[in-house]
């Protein structure tokens, strides 16, 4: 008669043993590929993360590319005779113009925004009387027309307005270089400066002989709500970019006191919609010495200067005096009124610009 067992048998062990390795070998296979997966996962997400990021577009980008689109939509639908561009109501008068004031190649802003080192940021009312060349409806008559460039840069209104901008006898390039270059080559003591390092954005992109013959259009219809939407919002980011040079980064130079009309119809339109801040107002006086560099007996008034913040962006508005020029940097900055701010007056605007 066998003896009886006694406990667990060897073989019960061995089969034990290789149940728990099978289940082990298995759930480590099952281990490794559930965390390569979410690996795969993780990765997917922080590329297409990154992609994003790296491609968010900068400020100027959003801008250039809404004009962008905005232009094309102009050159594809004027002559239907729309009522808008987009959002912008087609002004239908003349403006001082031979034809329509919405025939006229419209510029929402001119020089390169894509400048490594902008020396100034500007930003007009609009841009002058519309010439000849720059109706569509002679847009295949004159070599020396916009359209020829706009043309051959398939309609894209920034590669357009780049290369025009580096053609100094070009209408709009040589007002630039005469009435805001210059000056700020005074400013800045640098003559190298051209147009094609300054940005200078308008309030409104079509053509009129005077600003006065677009002032009723920029405070009516649903205009400052744009303006303050697609330009003066843009504007503050702009002019904080990197690419602005040190004197002169997160300020935007204006000559009009149209854009204060413009300001206040948009906050009584909504109050909530702009918000302006570290408002200060100045004087400019032409005290400077004469030809024979005697002191003058009389000094003239030549121009208010209005200083205010929207969104930690310096707004300079230059007002009074000869339309379209900004006062000599050697005039002097006197405060008027009531100033929040402890900045030193009774010097050049030159120096009172770059402090």
């Amino acid at each position: 008669m066998a003896k009886e067992q006694t406990g667990i048998s060897g073989e019960f062990w061995f089969t034990w043993l290789m149940h728990k390795a099978t289940r082990l070998i298995l759930g480590k296979l099952f281990y490794n590929k559930i965390l390569s997966k979410c690996r795969k996962i993780g990765t997917c997400f922080y590329s297409t993360f990154s992609f994003f990021n790296k491609n968010k577009m900068t400020a100027i980008e959003n801008y250039v590319k809404y004009w962008d689109d905005w232009h094309s939509d102009w050159f594809k639908n004027i002559k239907l005779n729309p009522e808008k561009i987009k959002e912008w109501k087609v002004p239908c008068d003349k403006g001082g113009n031979d034809n329509p004031i919405c025939q006229y190649f419209p510029e929402p802003y001119w020089g390169n925004p894509y400048s490594e080192k902008l020396s100034g940021i500007f930003l007009n009312i609009n841009p002058g009387g519309g010439g000849a060349s720059q109706d569509i409806l002679t847009m295949d008559l004159d070599d020396s027309n916009p359209y020829k460039a706009y043309k051959t840069n398939k309609n894209l209104y920034s590669n357009t307005v780049k290369e025009l901008s580096a053609i100094t006898d070009y209408k709009t390039t040589e007002w630039m270089q005469k009435w805001r270059v210059n000056w700020i080559r005074e400013i800045l003591d640098n003559k190298l400066i051209n147009v094609t390092n300054i940005f200078c954005a308008e309030l409104i992109p079509w053509h009129t002989k005077k600003k006065s013959d677009i002032s009723d259009y920029a405070v009516k219809y649903n205009t400052p709500n744009l303006i303050n939407t697609n330009v003066i919002s843009h504007l503050t980011k702009i002019a904080q970019s990197e690419s602005v040079v040190e004197e002169m980064k997160g300020k935007v130079i204006v000559r009009s006191s149209l854009l204060l009309d413009i300001l206040n119809a948009i906050h009584k339109i909504n109050s909530t919609s702009i918000k302006i801040s570290d408002i200060e107002n100045y004087a400019i006086i032409d005290n400077i010495k004469d030809k024979n560099n005697n002191e003058k007996l009389l000094s003239k008034f030549n121009s208010y200067l209005t200083i205010f913040k929207i969104d930690n962006t310096s707004f300079y508005v230059f007002s009074g005096g000869s339309n379209s020029v900004l006062p000599n940097p050697a005039f002097t900055v006197f405060h008027i009124g009531q100033n929040i701010s402890n900045r030193k007056t009774g010097i050049s605007l030159k120096e009172f610009m770059k402090s």
